[in-house]
């Protein structure tokens, strides 16, 4: 209880980790299935991910402000133990990321059960299994692919004027840097930041 109302303060954690071998095979021509030709290539991806998040909803009458921060940490392995579609070297890589992400969102009432909001926040892309190590040939591991980072602002109403209407309006832009593309190098392409991306638009 603060500034004569309900203050909500939220924290929490979550942790998972999962392995999904990936492998391939090429049957013999109207043989069915194909688990049952001759192996192409075998791979090992497993990802541990874990993440650390708290935000508090100030209330001040009709004015809500809440702040957030999230900080997550994440490992993705990629074990290629054998392919026999290609000639370069096989890929083994072990990334580990710490990504601190903040936002802050705001909301105030308005009259007939209505809401003005507006936020910023912070987020992010990691890589793929197949951006870090591609199963085609020719291909090189990523060396220094970074997540992408976003910045997404959003302004809007929403409410339930009547009780046989609700809506719920917003414009938003969408700020992507470090995005991610496909660079040739001599002979072999590899999976790189690249440049940015904007994404803006009207949700109704």
């Amino acid at each position: 209880q603060a500034f004569g109302d309900t203050q909500t303060l939220t924290v929490g954690a979550t942790f998972h980790t999962s392995s999904g071998p990936r492998t391939q095979d090429r049957s013999a021509t109207g043989r069915y299935p194909s688990e049952l030709g001759n192996p192409i290539f075998d791979f090992d991806y497993r990802t541990i991910y874990g993440a650390l998040y708290g935000e508090n909803r100030f209330l001040l009458g009709p004015l809500s402000i809440v702040p957030g921060f999230r900080l997550d940490l994440l490992n993705q392995r990629v074990k290629e133990n054998f392919n026999t579609g290609k000639t370069s070297p096989l890929h083994n890589i072990d990334e580990f990321s710490v990504v601190p992400l903040a936002g802050l969102g705001i909301q105030y009432a308005i009259p007939r059960n209505s809401r003005l909001y507006a936020n910023i926040s912070q987020g992010y892309k990691p890589a793929q299994f197949d951006d870090l190590a591609p199963t085609g040939n020719n291909t090189l591991p990523a060396t220094s692919l970074d997540e992408g980072k976003t910045w997404t602002y959003e302004l809007g109403a929403r409410g339930n004027p009547f009780s046989w209407f609700q809506f719920d309006a917003s414009i938003f832009r969408t700020v992507c840097d470090n995005f991610f593309g496909t660079v040739t190098i001599g002979s072999n392409t590899q999976r790189q930041n690249v440049g940015k991306a904007i994404y803006q638009g009207v949700d109704l």
